[in-house]
């Protein structure tokens, strides 16, 4: 399946350089159009260790989002929501 190989570029580049956003961008986005929302998630956790100011901010407000409402996951919601606003 191409988005499968999709990931497993990405993954390979990431490999090489793991601070490479539109790389991490890239999984977030190939995650989420497969349904596959925890990976989603871990993607997105990493994609936040290496953002700050806004992008940090709209991030942390896509994983609660992604959280309450694909992983039906309340507290991951708050934390987030409370890890943007301490980053704000």
């Amino acid at each position: 399946r191409q988005p499968d190989r999709a990931l497993n570029f990405f993954e390979k580049a990431l490999a090489i350089d793991p601070g490479h956003e539109a790389s991490q961008l890239a999984m977030v986005t190939l995650a989420e159009q497969q349904g596959q929302f925890d990976k989603a998630l871990q993607f997105r956790k990493k994609l936040a260790d290496i953002q700050q100011g806004d992008e940090l901010f709209e991030t942390q407000l896509h994983i609660a989002r992604l959280c309450r409402d694909h992983l039906h996951d309340l507290f991951g919601a708050i934390d987030a929501l409370h890890a943007a606003l301490a980053d704000a």
